[in-house]
């Protein structure tokens, strides 16, 4: 059936609905000090103080038109779900943290595919960017930086350029044979060209 409340609840132990629940007590606050399972629509139009486990199996509708939404505590909050998370706003969203060791971690599970912006806007980094992997593809048209000096083979250990022995650029021809600038660690020379025999002194 209908549970509606319209003064103070105080609820010590476990509280199983499974009609609509409206609390709509103004100005006076509801307390759930143990188990909280709704599975049915649920109306809160006053504050809910939860100090225990409370279980939402049906959808949940939080609507803060003049006051803001806090969630607050020591513990671990925890949002798992099998369907999709959209979290919408017309203002600003910030996401922070005071843990300097950790920090925020997005997309850490296995092979995880993480897009960040839209065609047409701009993202910024405020901060150094560090990039592990083993491929950074940029499909931009164009391409600036500030740098005056770009290094390549960085974390060299050997001496000189490890492996096939050469370092430098390359462009891509398309159907034609691409054309490269590269310094060879054999002959300590830079060669450029489509095949790289061409000797730059």
């Amino acid at each position: 059936g209908i549970l509606k409340v319209d003064t103070a609840l105080d609820i010590n132990g476990t509280a199983d609905i499974s009609g609509v629940t409206n609390l709509a007590s103004a100005g006076v606050a509801t307390t759930v000090r143990g188990s909280l399972n709704v599975d049915q629509a649920t109306t809160l139009d006053t504050t809910l103080g939860v100090t225990g486990l409370s279980t939402l199996t049906g959808g949940a509708n939080i609507s803060t038109s003049t006051n803001n939404l806090s969630i607050t505590g020591s513990g671990t909050a925890t949002l798992n779900t099998t369907g999709a998370i959209d979290i919408d706003s017309a203002g600003e969203i910030s996401l922070n943290t005071t843990d300097a060791t950790n920090g925020i971690k997005i997309g850490t599970g296995t092979s995880v595919p993480i897009t960040v912006g839209v065609a047409g806007a701009t993202t910024t980094f405020n901060s150094d960017v560090q990039i592990d992997g083993n491929t950074t593809i940029i499909n931009s048209t164009a391409l600036s930086t500030a740098d005056k000096t770009i290094t390549l083979n960085n974390g060299e250990s050997g001496a000189g350029v490890s492996g096939s022995g050469l370092s430098g650029l390359e462009i891509e021809r398309g159907t034609s044979t691409n054309a490269t600038l590269q310094f060879d660690e054999a002959t300590d020379v830079f060669r450029s060209g489509i095949t790289t025999k061409e000797v730059i002194a």
